[in-house]
């Protein structure tokens, strides 16, 4: 089943590449943070809390994907994405824009899911945020479209850079 943005695959994503104007959005709608190793997505969020990017009107109809898979069609070329079906995010930031080993890496479905089942339930992992997949992403998101956040970032652990307001 074709994904939003990739049916007529190569063609609307070489367009959208080489679309001088999407790459201008793409890297505005993106934010490094102090200390973070994370390139932070900006804009929309998905019911699952990856980024969306509106890649246009194509034929009648607009058309989105997901934002990491434009980053990685961007900096690897488009046809990667097309023998892997799945980006993975290692340490379960849905909003990272980093490409590469430790961040966004070409996986398989089985492969995707045989490294999130452990991680699920671990104390202490994004997985388990009350929130939910959509809404831990969205508040961090919003803090960061804030120019001068009113807190401050520390990190937690490794794998995890959290938001800690100040009172």
């Amino acid at each position: 089943m074709p994904r939003a943005g990739l049916s007529d695959a190569s063609l609307e994503l070489h367009a959208a590449v080489a679309d001088p104007a999407n790459l201008s959005r793409y890297s505005m709608k993106t934010k490094r943070v102090p200390r973070s190793p994370s390139l932070w997505w900006t804009g929309a969020v998905s019911a699952r809390g990856h980024g969306r990017f509106w890649l246009g009107e194509v034929g009648g109809r607009d058309v989105a994907m997901i934002a990491h898979r434009l980053g990685w069609a961007i900096k690897h070329g488009v046809a990667p994405l097309g023998e892997s079906p799945v980006l993975g995010h290692r340490y379960d930031n849905p909003l990272c824009q980093r490409l590469g080993v430790g961040h966004v890496q070409l996986s398989s479905h089985t492969a995707n899911r045989q490294e999130w089942a452990p991680r699920r339930h671990a104390l202490g992992n994004p997985l388990r945020d009350g929130r939910g997949s959509r809404g831990r992403p969205r508040a961090i998101r919003d803090i960061l479209r804030r120019e001068d956040p009113p807190g401050h970032w520390r990190r937690q652990s490794p794998k995890v850079c959290v938001v800690i307001p100040r009172s």
